[in-house]
This record gives structure tokens, C-alpha cells and sequence, in this order.
């Protein structure tokens, strides 16, 4: 018997307690009985917490301050200054902002989506190999970035800053922003599941209302069926971060609706933003989130992409490195980032047969254009739909062939919707 076995119950409570990575105490957990059996112990839920907060402590990121760092700046008493004000600002420890204490809840927070986000993939893919330590590491990343920008897209009236300013601003570093162009398809991916978790929610409010208050929020919109599947799930984001989405989402589905509900006819909420990114004549609430990605991706040549099995399905893909990942011919999935390779081969993915570089003009102007080109609308004929309207004028050789229910929303993969 390994001298470890032989210590007393209190000392391998003790050791595994004193970890500082969840993968650790899986790991430890599974190499015999007498570890095993901890985890249907009394004490188990202390060890849990106990090395979740170690490994907080070790792994502290930037998002997880700038969570922290951005809602203290929205407090009421200095909310009004703008952010180069700001710079003799005391905020507590450890690091720039944040008690320990804040900073392990919200990555709590963070770990449940991450843990919902895996079962949803998974369950698609009809995969039973649980996610491994890195692939859990970039969506949780994912996640906390996400979660930045959803708390530095507050009202303007109050943030007074351009939003990438503010971003930057609360994670301390430039460079670093421009960074996220190299997991941009991670975001998109995390951002399509949040997305689609609220979905639902404006469309069963629309369901309570009379027509003609839906035909008087169709004249405002460019397409009523995309702000309720998108824009008000954008809304919600925005205003109640992760934490209050995690509790909207473990509600009762009526008492879902009634938390939700004064948010349902806010057409206007970010159309006279100043500094909001400029999408052109859509609704900025629809596309906002989608737009930031789309704003990094002159900061990258995503060259990384090139070697990666990312070509579902075929052994002959060419990636164009003049092109951004979502705009790639064939079966890129610009989204699978977050899998490990060896993963993405068991499912049949492969890595480009080559790359090219000659300049060969876009299918779609950017991202949110493909996403606004491939939205399949639900909206009723009374509602005003502009894209309804532009359908019926325009002969759309992209479309034209296709069944009406065989587009799916927003035009991602049929795994991610």
C-alpha cells in the first residue's frame, strides 16, 4: 500500500484541500477508492470551495478585475467622471480592483456557464469524453470577456467613454485587447450560446402583446423577429451581467418574463450612442456585441488558423489568410477554436490542405452583414420587416435555392444554435 493511503482521513482532507487546480483534485480524485470516496463525503463541498478559491487566488485574470474594477466605477458616487479622471482612483486589493472574496464569485459565475455551455455542445455532438482542462480554460477566458464588455456597454448618458476605450481601460492594457482577435471565434461561440439561452424570452413576451403595439415596434425596427431574438437578449446582457442572467435563467419561466419585461420595448437603447460602434442603418443593439469582434479583426492575420483542423467534413479547405475566419470558402468552422485538435479529428475535422494569400473579394462586406444576409426572419406581414420587403424586391442567388425552414438563425453552424 502507497505510504499516502496509510494517512489519517484528516491529513487527505487536509492535502486535498491545500490544492490549487480543480484538474488537480479530479485528477487525485481518480487514482484510487480512498480519494475517490471523498467526493461523496461530507467534507467534499469544502474541499471543492476551498481549492476553487486557491486556484482563483494563483490565477487571477484580467477580466476578472476588470469585472470587479467596471462596476465599482458605475457606482453612483463616480459614475459622472470619465475615465481619465479616474486615474488617482483607490480601489481595493488584491491587484487593481476587487476583494478576493468578489473576485472567486465571479468566477463561480463563470464556471457555472462554462459548465451549462459544455453540456449543451456535447450533448449536440453526442460526444460522452467530458471536456479537457484546456478546452474548460478557453471558455471560461471566453466568458470573463464577454462579461467585460457586457459591463463596460452600460448607458452611455453615464459611461461617457467610447467602449473599446473603457474595455481597455479596465483590463489595464492595450495590447491585450487586441489580443482577443486570437480567440475570436471563442467569443462568437460563447456569445451565440448566451444568445440563444435568451432567446426565448422576447418572444414569449411579444406572445402577451396586441398586434397593434407590435406593428407600432415593428415601424421602429428593421426587422421586429431579430430584436426580439437578439437585440432584447443584447439588452439584458448589457444591463444585468452574468450573475443576474444566471438568476433570470434558474427562475420560473413566468418569473422570467416579469424581470425581463420592462426591457422589451427598447428600441432605442443604444441607437443615439455617440460612442457605440457604427453598424450602418441596423439597429447597433442587434449587431453590438457581434460588432466588437468584427472591430478586431484588423488587429490579427489569424495565421494561427491555418495549421488547426478547423474543415468540417473536407480534406481539401484552402485557407485565404487575406480573409478573416468567418469568411473562409467551404467548411471552415471559425467556431470550434475552443475544441482541442485531438478532438476536432475524432470528429472528422481537418487542417487546411494549404493556404493562399492572393486578394480575392469578400462574400460579405464583414460579419454583421453575413449575419443580417443570413437571419431567417419570423416576422409577421404586418410588422413592417424591411429585410421581408427587400427579399421580395432583390433576386438573392445565395438564398434562392434554398428551402424557407432549412437557413438556420444568425446563419452559425447547426451545432452552435
Amino acid at each position: 500500500m502507497s505510504p499516502i493511503l496509510r494517512l489519517p482521513s484528516e491529513l487527505k482532507f487536509e492535502l486535498l484541500s491545500s490544492l490549487d487546480s480543480t484538474s488537480d483534485l479530479d485528477s487525485i480524485c481518480n487514482t484510487c477508492r480512498d480519494f475517490r470516496n471523498f467526493r461523496t463525503s461530507r467534507h467534499w463541498n469544502a474541499i471543492e470551495n476551498s481549492v476553487f478559491k486557491n486556484e482563483t487566488t494563483q490565477k487571477l485574470s484580467s477580466e476578472l478585475i476588470a469585472i470587479s474594477k467596471l462596476r465599482d466605477y458605475k457606482k453612483p458616487h463616480i459614475i459622472s467622471a470619465k475615465l481619465g479622471e479616474l486615474n488617482g482612483l483607490q480601489t481595493s486589493s488584491p491587484g487593481r480592483c476587487g476583494d478576493l472574496s468578489e473576485l472567486i464569485e465571479l468566477r463561480r459565475v463563470i464556471r457555472w456557464f462554462a459548465k451549462r455551455f459544455f453540456v449543451h455542445h456535447l450533448a449536440l455532438r453526442k460526444d460522452k469524453v467530458p471536456p479537457s482542462a484546456s478546452e474548460i480554460s478557453r471558455i471560461e477566458h471566453a466568458f470573463g470577456v464577454i462579461w467585460t464588455w457586457m459591463e463596460a456597454s452600460y448607458d452611455f448618458t453615464k459611461r461617457k467613454d467610447d467602449i473599446v476605450e473603457t474595455i481597455c481601460w479596465a483590463i489595464g492594457d492595450d495590447d491585450r485587447y487586441f489580443e482577443y482577435a486570437l480567440i475570436a471565434g471563442d467569443l462568437l461561440a460563447v456569445y451565440t450560446f448566451l444568445r440563444g439561452e435568451l432567446e426565448h424570452i422576447g418572444v414569449l413576451i411579444a406572445a402577451k402583446q396586441s398586434e397593434g403595439y407590435l406593428e407600432y415596434l415593428g415601424a421602429l425596427s428593421t426587422c421586429l423577429d431579430q430584436y426580439l431574438r437578439t437585440g432584447i437578449p443584447n439588452i439584458l446582457l448589457m444591463e444585468k451581467g452574468l450573475d443576474e442572467v444566471k438568476e433570470i435563467l434558474e427562475a420560473p419561466i413566468e418569473d422570467q418574463l416579469a424581470i425581463c419585461n420592462p426591457f422589451f420595448g427598447h428600441l432605442d437603447y443604444t441607437l443615439t450612442d455617440p460612442y457605440a460602434f457604427d453598424v450602418g442603418d441596423d439597429e447597433d443593439v442587434i449587431n453590438h456585441f457581434v460588432s466588437i469582434v468584427r472591430q478586431l479583426r484588423g488587429c490579427s492575420s489569424y495565421k494561427d488558423f491555418v495549421s488547426r483542423p478547423l474543415w468540417n467534413g473536407t480534406a481539401y479547405g484552402i485557407y485565404n489568410i487575406q480573409r478573416e475566419p468567418w469568411d473562409q470558402e467551404g467548411e471552415f468552422d471559425h467556431m470550434a477554436t475552443f475544441w482541442d485538435d485531438e478532438r476536432l479529428v475524432r470528429w472528422g475535422y481537418y487542417p487546411s490542405l494549404d493556404y493562399s494569400q492572393p486578394f480575392k473579394k469578400s462574400t460579405y462586406s464583414n460579419l454583421t452583414d453575413k449575419i443580417l444576409r443570413a437571419h431567417a426572419c419570423g416576422c409577421k406581414d404586418g410588422w413592417g420587416c424591411q429585410y421581408q420587403a427587400r427579399n421580395r424586391t432583390e433576386d438573392d442567388d445565395d438564398f434562392s435555392s434554398e428551402e424557407p425552414n432549412s437557413r438556420q438563425p444568425w446563419g452559425w453552424p447547426r451545432a452552435y444554435i
